[in-house]
């Protein structure tokens, strides 16, 4: 019998701590790498399979193919808007056979690589610690603040129904809700 463990609730970054976070990150391709996640909310997997012929820079949109981890989460593939500070990004990068590659080693990075980089950032920024995970919540908290529909970013994140975007981030909701009531025209 499978038995299933809860998820632990994402971490909230502020504004702040990810510039003071990205400030502090000695390394400019994974600023760029975790400046791309926080804008995008893609999974780890998705951001390191990243390749350019995904992305369309006139549109804004990029295309997010299913990671081997989760390939029931998003089914095939997803579309994604992309928010314009990552255009400059993508210019950097474009002629590459992946968006981003770890310098060290002109291969693609690693899951422990952008781990530790996160870490190191953090620790160097003086801030709690975070993961890259937390870096694709910071992407949802901050879409539900600025009053983005949940259905919308349940299909940005690619997450499976919009009720797994609810467990997850819904407590996020910073938005007062008095006067909803009078909507109602009777």
């Amino acid at each position: 019998m499978k038995i299933n463990i809860p998820e632990p609730d994402p971490k909230y970054f502020t504004k702040e701590e990810f510039e003071k976070m990205i400030a502090y990150c000695d390394n400019e391709v994974l600023k760029d790498a975790f400046t791309w996640a926080v804008f995008t909310g893609v999974r780890e997997a998705e951001l390191i399979k990243a390749k350019p012929s995904d992305v369309n820079v006139y549109k804004r949109i990029m295309k997010v193919y299913s990671t081997v981890s989760n390939p029931n989460k998003d089914k095939d593939s997803r579309e994604i808007e992309m928010h314009k500070r990552l255009i400059p990004i993508f210019e950097k990068y474009k002629s590459q056979e992946f968006i981003f590659l770890n310098p060290n080693t002109n291969m693609q990075f690693t899951a422990r690589a952008l781990l530790d980089g996160v870490t190191k950032a953090c620790k160097k920024a003086g801030l709690k610690h975070f993961t890259f995970k937390d870096l694709r919540s910071i992407y949802a908290t901050w879409l539900i603040n600025a009053d983005a529909p949940l259905k919308w970013i349940s299909q940005q994140m690619g997450h499976s129904s919009l009720s797994i975007t609810e467990k997850h981030y819904a407590k996020y909701i910073t938005k007062e809700f008095r006067g909803e009531i009078d909507k109602l025209n009777f």
